[in-house]
């Protein structure tokens, strides 16, 4: 006999290890199956707990969630568990989990769960700035649904405080999108050292000539904002978000009429940081981004 724990519950944070336990009380060959893929195989010995983490094993199966389908980033699996006496017997058993399994986590804890229903946010209320539209997002049953009236006891009215703010939208740490609105911005637009390719002497007028195919172009985006500590979870999720949009950067960078208007664009997280210190209620955050900048000069091919 083998007891297996470890998914009594539901609602998977899959960023966080997720751990099966096994308890034996004979030797075991195990085999772990995802929507019938073979994934992992573990030799058990009696009497002797082992552990297999399987998030690694489960991240593949989800979705990667943007701003239209949130809930790509949410699935139901079913988990087999193949258990022989050893690796060459014919014959098994079986045991099955059907479980929900999220890109989310918190920030320690093993085999963490959420539940249907529950408001993916992470401040105790959701800020809002008129003009600016605002995800609020929740479990419901089998998907991640966007609510587009937020209740009363989760508004946070805020005051839009520059006359040229940067408004981001990203992936939180509960696995729903939330936006926030920094007070400025700096757009710097940058391009690499130009590469030489190769000489040309002019004689008659006795100086050497060069040929340049240029460098690679790239755009950067510095944020910066005040906040006050109910916010710092939200900024702490910000900096490690792996999906980061800004809001109307075609009138940001360039208001060309001619660019289509384009509401959210990715941007790439170029590592931020997020500190905390002791006695301090409100900070002073600046985060730097890279835009995915299309627009190369460089005469490579």
């Amino acid at each position: 006999m083998i007891t297996i724990n470890g998914l009594s519950g539901d609602y998977y944070y899959v960023n966080n290890p997720i751990y099966l336990e096994f308890i034996p009380t004979d030797n075991y060959f195990i085999q772990i199956f995802i929507e019938d893929n073979k994934m992992a195989e573990i030799e058990i010995l009696e009497g002797k707990e082992s552990y297999l983490e399987i998030s690694n094993y489960i991240k593949p199966f989800l979705g990667i969630p943007d701003y239209n389908n949130v809930d790509e980033g949410m699935r139901k699996l079913n988990i087999e568990v193949r258990k022989r006496k050893n690796k060459d017997s014919p014959t098994y058993t079986r045991e099955f989990f059907t479980k929900y399994f999220l890109r989310g986590g918190y920030f320690t804890g093993i085999n963490n769960t959420t539940s249907d229903g529950e408001i993916l946010k992470e401040s105790n209320s959701v800020p809002l700035w008129e003009g600016y539209p605002q995800f609020f997002s929740k479990i419901n049953g089998n998907t991640i649904s966007r609510d587009f009236f937020i209740p009363e006891n989760y508004r946070e009215d805020m005051r839009v405080r520059t006359c040229n703010p940067i408004y981001f939208l990203f992936l939180n740490s509960k696995g729903a999108f939330e936006g926030f609105l920094f007070d400025s911005y700096k757009i710097e637009f940058k391009s690499g050292k130009s590469e030489d390719a190769g000489h040309k002497p002019d004689v008659s007028g006795q100086f050497l000539d060069f040929n340049s195919i240029g460098g690679d172009v790239s755009c950067d985006i510095t944020a910066s904002v005040r906040v006050d500590k109910r916010h710092y979870r939200m900024m702490r999720a910000l900096a490690i978000s792996p999906i980061v949009y800004v809001f109307q950067i075609d009138k940001i960078i360039d208001n060309n009429p001619n660019i289509p208007n384009m509401p959210w664009t990715k941007i790439k997280n170029n590592g931020n940081n997020f500190e905390i210190e002791s006695g301090e209620d409100v900070q002073d955050i600046t985060f730097n981004f890279e835009a995915n900048f299309t627009e190369q000069t460089n005469f490579k091919w």
